[in-house]
């Protein structure tokens, strides 16, 4: 498809968001670009279509609740060139933007090219330990002591995330607190991140070690001509560890295939142009919400 393509291939896509700022998120297909963007191998070098989806959901909600994602702590899980991340972070979210070490230098370069500090939280995410060497980290001027922040005052991390590795002891206390108070992931967010069953398993144990009571799970999936039965089965098992995931929004594709039962209103249906708009994509989308018990 032409359409895709030239936008798969593009060097730089933009993203416009509410406060009158436009995101940049910069591409690496093949790695054409450039090399210091890392490498071109894997999935993460491109904006997916589910990502386009969740940013569009982001704004829809904010422009319903204003300031409703100000001041949250996001993790983002398998964050690619990081739009789903870095929309939330330009509408006040503190975020920690995670990936493959092979995916940090795109992901931490658009962070930084769109006027957002980008800083790694050491080897916190993973036991493991590479993982300074693996971490990309852009020099500033600030202090190493002091707290990056973006524009609006809210702060970004960049990390090196594996699912189903343990977490550090770092990461732990990050999340649960060290005595000055609980401090935990107000939400969580992934999208394109269900594709492949194989990532199942580890990926439900990484959300089980970030997510406490009270997390809301965010996620968004393309419909693609796989067997449906087997999300839904990663579904199940999320709700067997106490996140408990209802889609809320189906639909987008070019045959606007809506799930029966499910009530859309007009602003939906706004969304889904939006979305064919921007995609031209013919598969309809999945974006499903949870909250961990």
């Amino acid at each position: 498809d032409d359409f895709l393509w030239k936008k798969e291939s593009a060097p730089v896509l933009t993203f416009p968001v509410l406060n009158g700022d436009t995101l940049h998120i910069h591409q690496n297909l093949n790695g054409t670009q450039s090399e210091e963007l890392g490498s071109a191998d894997g999935l993460h070098t491109t904006v997916w279509e589910a990502a386009i989806a969740m940013y569009l959901y982001i704004l829809r909600e904010e422009s319903r609740h204003p300031k409703c994602w100000r001041g949250k702590r996001v993790l983002e899980l398998g964050s690619g060139t990081g739009l789903v991340g870095l929309t939330l972070a330009s509408l006040g979210a503190e975020v920690v933007l995670t990936e493959l070490s092979s995916a940090l230098p795109l992901l931490s370069y658009n962070a930084q090219i769109n006027d957002f500090s980008s800083s790694s939280n050491g080897n916190c995410l993973n036991n493991n330990k590479n993982a300074n060497a693996n971490e990309s980290e852009f020099q500033n001027n600030e202090d190493e002591t002091s707290h990056p922040e973006f524009n609006n005052g809210s702060a970004c991390k960049v990390c090196e995330l594996e699912w189903g590795v343990p977490l550090s002891a770092d990461m732990i206390s990050f999340i649960h607190g060290d005595g000055d108070g609980m401090k935990k992931f107000d939400i969580v967010v992934g999208a394109d991140i269900i594709y492949d069953e194989v990532l199942f398993e580890p990926l439900k144990s990484t959300l089980n070690q970030v997510c406490s009571v009270g997390t809301e799970v965010y996620l968004c999936r393309l419909q693609r001509g796989t067997d449906p039965s087997k999300s839904q089965r990663f579904y199940d098992d999320l709700n067997h560890i106490g996140i408990d995931m209802k889609r809320i929004l189906v639909g987008g594709g070019l045959s606007n295939d809506k799930t029966k039962n499910m009530i859309h209103d007009e602003e939906d249906d706004e969304l889904f142009a939006d979305y064919r708009k921007l995609t031209d994509q013919k598969q309809s989308f999945e974006l499903l919400r949870g909250c961990r018990i």
